[in-house]
């Protein structure tokens, strides 16, 4: 595993990105020595337009110009894997070049594989461009739509906000909590999709406090957690 290294493109935003480089070290810890732990480059670049606002602005030629030659600084630096930390900012795998999607661990099929391992409905929370895009709904994730809870347009963007003002910034993560206890409630599931890489952080804070009776599926945990499979070329998304 010390031969290979994990990219994370972060910046998208940066408590999400350094809380992820945060959980990756407190799962791969171990009894050994520090230098047996995981290599990681995080390159964080938090000027990077917002995605959302990208698309509603008709600026995504733009923004996929600045996604690009941030992934490609971080590729040059000969990383085995890549995880850019920005669900939103997954419309652009297409377009990559083959020599660096190949790299990229997509959060979506991650999500996905996790969703069809479990079967069970759960929320997704994700940003007014991941809604938008509909980027959990392409050809080669029809299976899972029917597992897959949409909120409503005022929902959307009440989680929009709170991924904004609260997430972001990294202010009252305890108070997102019991927001979204409520919205799952209204959609009849225990389970939300982290569909925004934003939502890291909440997950961080109910492990933290040991709150069990909410449940979630969270691309950058299970990565996480599942970093020595992933870098071994062992690991299935989907």
């Amino acid at each position: 595993m010390k031969e290979k290294t994990l990219g994370i493109l972060g910046g998208m935003g940066p408590l999400a990105s350094t809380g992820f480089l945060k959980t990756i070290y407190e799962q791969n810890l171990g009894s050994g020595p520090e230098q047996s732990y995981p290599d990681v480059i995080l390159h964080s670049i938090s000027s990077v337009p917002d995605r959302s606002a990208s698309f509603a602005g008709n600026r995504e030629d733009e923004l996929f110009e600045r996604l690009y030659k941030n992934v490609k600084t971080l590729n040059d630096t000969n990383v085995s894997k890549i995880v850019i930390c920005c669900i939103t900012s997954h419309y652009y795998l297409p377009r990559l070049p083959p020599e660096i999607s190949a790299k990229i661990i997509s959060l979506i099929d991650v999500i996905i594989g996790s969703l069809m391992a479990t079967k069970r409905p759960a929320l997704l929370l994700a940003t007014s461009g991941t809604y938008q895009k509909e980027l959990f709904f392409t050809p080669a994730h029809r299976k899972a739509k029917e597992y897959i809870l949409i909120p409503d347009d005022t929902d959307k963007a009440r989680i929009h906000k709170i991924i904004y003002d609260k997430l972001k910034p990294g202010k009252n993560t305890a108070s997102v909590y019991p927001e979204i206890k409520e919205l799952l409630r209204k959609y009849g599931t225990d389970t939300f999709i982290a569909g925004c890489t934003e939502f890291h952080n909440l997950v961080a804070y109910l492990l933290s406090q040991g709150i069990n009776d909410i449940s979630f599926i969270d691309p950058l945990l299970i990565i996480a957690k599942n970093l020595k499979a992933i870098m071994g070329d062992n690991f299935k998304q989907s």
